[in-house]
């Protein structure tokens, strides 16, 4: 690890010994091993390798990620650091607005407007 923090929807270094650096694009799909099951339906689970075990993440991965530091100070907007947020661009001016607010009126409102 370098330490640098990546901006993923810009695939660029925001900070830290990569900043500028990008990102090589890798594709790559999440989804359900049912969904992948009609997908692959000749596909094949791989069992965990009990020798490199050590280097796999463990379970608390995800909850240790929302621990760790961000670049972007955000106690004075009321946001959570890591919080989901849609970023726009228009006109020159940036705007983010945070995902369960967006899809909480498209719920209200509905996606049609209505």
């Amino acid at each position: 690890m370098t330490g640098s923090f990546w901006q993923q929807i810009r695939d660029l270094t925001v900070s830290g010994p990569l900043q500028g650096r990008r990102l090589e694009l890798v594709h790559s799909d999440e989804l359900s091993f049912g969904l992948w099951r009609q997908e692959h339906p000749d596909g094949t689970v791989v069992k965990p390798v009990a020798a490199i075990a050590s280097q796999y993440e463990d379970e608390e991965w995800e909850t240790a990620m929302v621990r760790m530091r961000t670049v972007v100070d955000t106690t004075a907007t009321g946001r959570q650091p890591r919080e989901l947020m849609f970023g726009l661009t228009h006109g020159g001016r940036s705007r983010a607005y945070p995902v369960d607010r967006v899809l909480g009126v498209m719920l209200v409102v509905g996606p049609d407007g209505r």
